[in-house]
């Protein structure tokens, strides 16, 4: 009797397939761009499928995931976080990339852009570096435009409370 298999190697004898022939193209562009990690939730997905009640590989049900993915706290994210926090120069290469929209050349000599890429955050497109993936650069700005909202709300509140504490501009 087959069985659907979430762990190790499928058997063909053994476990239910899927026939992905017609999308291993598709497939193998995604793994390319760097969207493995998106690959691997649809297929958690897929169990379920999109609203429609169709699977997580038509246009729609990835779309689904790719918001349910954007949205969730996982181990990925956070370790990109903790690497955006234990090296500021890899924050400021990528928050420069996504809100400045100055070309930075891509340079292995430069150590922002050695880090950014040993990480896996930034890839070379034609002598400019570019965020490797649209998975990244979707939590990244995310990250930073919360980022830029809470530290505007503390300093708004700083202000407008500064006055309780000093008198006479002590």
């Amino acid at each position: 009797m087959k069985a659907f298999n979430v762990s190790g190697a499928c058997r063909p004898d053994r476990h239910y397939m899927v026939d992905l022939k017609e999308r291993l193209g598709e497939v193998r562009k995604m793994v390319d761009a760097g969207q493995y990690f998106a690959i691997t939730r649809a297929r958690q997905y897929g169990k379920k499928g999109d609203s429609s009640g169709r699977g997580a590989w038509t246009k729609s049900g990835f779309q689904e995931a790719l918001k349910m993915l954007l949205s969730e706290k996982n181990a990925l994210y956070e370790s990109l976080v903790n690497k955006l926090e234990d090296y500021p120069e890899l924050k400021t290469v990528l928050y420069d990339l996504l809100f400045t929209g100055r070309p930075i050349p891509y340079t292995a000599m430069n150590k922002s852009i050695e880090v950014a890429t040993m990480f896996g955050f930034v890839k070379n497109a034609d002598g400019t570096a570019v965020v490797s993936n649209r998975i990244f650069e979707s939590v990244l700005y995310s990250l930073f435009l919360s980022e830029e909202y809470v530290d505007n709300r503390i300093y708004d509140a700083g202000l407008r409370e500064k006055n309780q504490f000093l008198s006479k501009g002590d």
